[in-house]
Order: C-alpha cells, then structure tokens, then sequence
C-alpha cells in the first residue's frame, strides 16, 4: 500500500509539475503574445499613418504643382501684353476662372514701370467674392514680402501663412513669381493669394484612430493646422513629412491610449490566466491558437491595406489643365480650337501665340487619361512655351520638350506631338510631327493630308532626332489638326466615327469660317454618339491663313 501511494504521490507531484509547467509556458505565451499583438498593432498603426501622410502631402504638393503651373504659364502673358496694361485686369482674371481654389491674383509692378515718375507703382488685381469678380488697384506693395522678397532674388516662392489685412479671419498664403524682361530685368510679379485651407483640405482624414490627429507646420515654425490638443511625444507616435515644394511639415500623432485600447483584451486574458482553474487550461490554450490565428489574418489584411494605399497615393497628381486664352485673330490668321474631355481631367491639349509675325502652335495627346495624364499635358504644353521663346524651329522647340520630358516623366508615359511655326508674311510653315496622325489641309480645291515624318512620340528616348518639314500655305486655306479621339467616337454598335466620315463632313463645309466649321464638326459627333461617353478625348485646332 505504502509503494502504491508512494507512487501515487509521485504521480501526484508529477501532474502538479507538469501542470505548473504548463501555466507558467502558457502565461508566457499569453505575455508572449500580448507584446506581439501590440507590436503589430503598432505596425499596423505606424503603416496607416505613413500612408495617409503620403497621400496627403502628395494632395497638398498636386494643388501647388497645379497652382505654380497656372500662375508661370500667365507669367508669359504678362511679359507678351505689358505695352497694354488694361490687359493685366484679364489676365488676373483668367487665373482664378480657371482655378477655383486661388481667392485672388495680382500683377504688381516695379516701381515706374508705366510713368516718367519713378516712385508711381501700378498692381491691378481681381479677387474673387462668392460667384463675383472684382477689380481693384493695390498700394504700397512694395515693403511686402510677397513682392520684395522675389522682386530682389527672381525667384518664384511661397510666402508664409496671414491673415489678410482688412479681409476675413482665414488664414492665407501668396504664391509669387517674378516676370523678367530677357535681360533679366524685373517688370513685374504676378501673385495669387490661395486659403490655406484649400491646401490642407485633406489632412482632415489623417485621424487612424480616435484620438489620432494631425497637425501642419511652416518653415519658420508657425502653427498652419492642429486639428487637436498637443500630446506629448513620449506618449504618442509621431510621423513627419515635408511638403517639399513650399517647405511645410506635415505630421501626424497617435497617442498610445489608442494603441493600449486595442490590447486591452489581451492584457484582461493575462489575468485571468492567473485565476482561472486548471481544468480551464486546454480553453485557454485553444483561445490562445484561435487569437494567434486571427491575428494572423489581421497582418494579411493590414498588408492588402497598406499596398492599395501605395498604390493609391501613385496616383495623386491631379491637377485641371487650364485652357488656352483668347487665341490669334487678325488680318492674317483666324484661330480657333475645341476640346472635349472624355473624363474630368483630360491629356489633350494645344497651344497657340503669335510672336514677332510668326504664329506657334502645337497640338498633342498624351497616352492615358485622368490625373496623371492631365499632369503631364500640363508640364508639355509648358515646356513648349518656354521652348519657343529661345529656339528657331518646330524641330528644336521639340527635341527641346522631349529632353525635358524624358527627364521628368518616371513612368515613361509618352505624349504625341505636333507643332509648327507660321511666317505670317509669307506663308511658309515649318512643322515637325511626334507620332501624331498627318492634319488636314482645307483649299478651295478641295481636302487634303500634309506628308509628314513620323518621328518618334515625345517621352521615349532623350536623344531621339526629330526632322523638320515645310510647306507654303496658299491664300484663303484652312489647316486642321485633331486628336485619335474624333475618329475614335463610338456610336451604340461600337462603330468608330472615322477618317471616311471625317473626309466626307470636311469635304463638304471647307469653305466655312473656323467657327462654323468646328461647331459642325460638334453637331456631327454628338448626333453620332447618340450620348455615350467617349473612349477619349477630342480636341480640335484650325488655322486659317488669310495671306
């Protein structure tokens, strides 16, 4: 009896040691997994708030892009119309009809620009009061550091955030740049006051959690936004960013209280494992497996999450093409253009000015839609202005785009091109074509299609030669360039619209003026479409030559 209890003791002894082995590797597992699951949390935390942190800035750095983009591309009206400065109140005008974010836009210039007297100072703006556009003349701007500061250095800038004197409580900040003669001597700075709040509309989802928020700084340390009250670092995590074009620092905190909340289960798990029974102990264990398991579908979920989110931010880079203003009419030339964008952002554009009796154009079409695409048109119609200022030919002007695309387009996306110079004296123009379609040439004799070279698109290789042609214009004829777009419109049976079509509706208005010819054109696409959505963009260009 005495070696039966003995060995039921040991038995006893046994269990208790196996049990107590148990309760001791299941509370460190539960510790174990306690601090696992708080440090993914923390991950998960940490992945939230760098993603939204990038979209955010990447919001805040399209609506700068958009705004510099606008207020350059007027900079050179300013500097082709300053022998007509009733023209500065139109051009003012023009950046905010077209860019519904900046409040106000002033062309302020240098000290006796447009009197004998040296000190008179001239600065027409137009601002923006509900649906209404008023005009005033500004005064004593010379001290302010919106003028002074790019008037000495010629460099466009950001200003720091104000409040605008004598106007409303919100808060604004002045983009500004300065316009210089080819000497590299001021005339003027064209400047646009935009709400700080329109930059910052999007920091208002950066709030993971409920106690999570943001807050934005400027350069010299000023408050911009706080969305909430300060929480001290070592109680939080913090995440910055700079808004690199205007210098701003973007940061977002999440108290741990946040973080401890979403453990607090787990830490109630602990404790009860110090209670609970040892008959209990399988339960807990397989609750234990059954949390791991979970957990682990939250990381897979947590990761699906953040790469949608990278991805998203990808594509932050909206900005809405401004259209081209009055264009040329005159004994001359009469111009006219039309565009329909198949989405709210499109990649079509053109352009065209007069400069020294020589008429520049350019028509183009970049590959993709939407935002990124809209981007893009923007940064090449731009570089086609600044190209024309300096060089002699379509060829140059685009060789000249195409370095400064392959340069700054990552994504290799790549833009048809075709441009031209027109001698208004005489006729002659020269042209280069970059993977657009040859454009129509409208005589009293009838229609037909200029030979053209096709040189590679724009974006594909920096060192890409491009030849230029030339041809003379005869008296009285009508050149018509457009995008795929038109003939690509599609009607119920998913028809396309066509070069046949396009001939036959070409052939038969040549004659009319520019204006009637593309509303025709309209009229004939839209009652072939029937009202479906259009699978690309349409922009049209027609430029007749009187001689």
């Amino acid at each position: 009896m005495s070696n039966t209890n003995n060995t039921k003791r040991l038995m006893s002894n046994k269990d208790i040691v196996i049990i107590i082995i148990a309760a001791i590797l299941m509370t460190a597992a539960a510790f174990i997994q306690y601090f696992y699951m708080r440090n993914s949390i923390v991950a998960a935390a940490t992945q939230s708030a760098k993603s939204d942190l990038s979209i955010s800035c990447q919001q805040i750095e399209t609506e700068v892009t958009s705004i510099e983009t606008a207020v350059n591309t007027m900079g050179f009206a300013v500097l082709q119309n300053t022998d007509m400065p009733e023209m500065m109140y139109d051009i003012t005008y023009r950046v905010l009809k077209e860019n519904p974010i900046i409040q106000s836009c002033a062309v302020a210039f240098s000290k006796g620009y447009y009197s004998p007297q040296k000190d008179s100072l001239f600065a027409p703006c137009t601002f923006r009061v509900g649906e209404r556009y008023n005009r005033r003349l500004l005064i004593g701007y010379i001290d302010e550091p919106w003028y002074s500061n790019p008037a000495s250095d010629h460099k466009s800038q950001w200003s720091e955030p104000y409040v605008e004197k004598g106007g409303s409580s919100k808060l604004l900040v002045t983009y500004s740049y300065p316009v210089t003669d080819r000497q590299g001597r001021l005339i003027a700075v064209l400047a646009a006051n935009i709400p700080v709040e329109s930059l910052t509309k999007a920091i208002d989802g950066v709030e993971g959690y409920p106690h999570s928020y943001a807050t934005l700084i400027s350069k010299n340390g000023h408050h911009i936004l706080n969305t909430r009250e300060n929480v001290s670092e070592n109680d939080a995590l913090v995440f910055s960013s700079e808004v690199g074009k205007v210098g701003w620092n973007l940061t977002t905190i999440c108290p741990n209280k946040d973080i401890d909340a979403k453990t607090r289960a787990t830490r109630l798990i602990v404790l009860l494992m110090h209670t609970v029974a040892l008959l209990l102990l399988i339960v807990i264990v397989v609750r234990s497996l059954v949390g791991l398991r979970r957990l682990q579908r939250t990381e897979q979920e947590v990761r699906r999450m953040g790469s949608e989110l990278e991805q998203a931010g990808d594509v932050q880079d909206a900005m809405q093409p401004s259209e081209s203003g009055d264009l040329p009419h005159n004994d001359k030339v009469h111009v006219v253009a039309r565009m329909v964008n198949a989405r709210e952002m499109g990649g079509d554009f053109y352009d065209c000015f007069i400069d020294k009796q020589r008429l520049f154009y350019c028509i183009g079409d970049v590959s993709g839609q939407g935002a990124p695409a809209a981007l893009l048109m923007a940064m090449v119609r731009s570089a086609f202005r600044v190209s024309a200022q300096h060089q002699e030919n379509p060829a140059q002007i685009i060789s000249e785009v195409n370095r400064l695309i392959c340069k700054m387009n990552d994504d290799k996306t790549t833009v048809k091109l075709f441009g031209g110079i027109i001698d208004l004296t005489t006729g002659t123009m020269q042209f280069c074509n970059a993977g657009m379609h040859a454009p129509k040439l409208l005589t009293a004799a009838g229609i037909s299609e200029l030979e053209v070279i096709s040189n590679n698109r724009i974006g594909v290789n920096k060192d890409t030669p491009y030849q230029e042609q030339q041809t003379i214009l005869e008296k009285m004829s009508t050149l018509f360039l457009y995008t795929d777009g038109l003939t690509e419109a599609e009607n119920h049976r998913k028809e396309q619209w066509g070069q046949k079509r396009l001939n036959i509706q070409l052939a038969s208005i040549r004659r009319m003026n520019p204006d009637r010819l593309l509303s025709q054109i309209e009229k004939s696409i839209t009652s072939y479409t029937e009202g479906i959505n259009l699978p690309d963009d349409i922009t049209m260009l027609t430029i007749q030559y009187f001689g």
